[in-house]
């Protein structure tokens, strides 16, 4: 129920960690096309080194959240496909001071198959 209202809330983030072509709804994700009303991007596998698959450095991070517009100090929800990887994107904002932290436990594999659950997407070419 916090994510459905957060889609009419300008109090409160939502944040999508799944892959650039998931969130602009050029790939269908768990149902349908694009991503939950509202949400900005920022994928999970980006915070981290390829290599040591260890957390970015603190300003590199920061980088890429403020970026999002997500070190404001409202509250974020994270959401993957069953959640798991949206506890990487809100680790990284726990890291940085982030307090009010949240992941959506079921994430798309809830809400895509809801058609009556509001979702969005990029303009698709004609």
């Amino acid at each position: 129920m916090e994510v459905l209202l957060a889609t009419q809330a300008r109090d409160t983030h939502l944040l999508h960690a799944l892959t650039a072509e998931q969130f602009s709804g050029e790939v269908p994700t768990y149902g349908r096309h694009g991503r939950i009303k509202g949400s900005v991007n920022v994928v999970a596998p980006d915070l981290l080194d390829p290599r040591t698959q260890e957390f970015l450095p603190a300003a590199a991070l920061r980088q890429k959240l403020e970026a999002a517009g997500l070190l404001d100090g409202k509250p974020v929800i994270a959401y993957y496909g069953g959640g798991i990887s949206a506890t990487t994107d809100a680790f990284a904002l726990e890291l940085l001071g982030q307090s009010k932290v949240a992941t959506y436990d079921a994430s798309m594999t809830d809400w895509g198959p809801d058609a009556s659950l509001p979702m969005e997407r990029d303009a698709v070419p004609a």
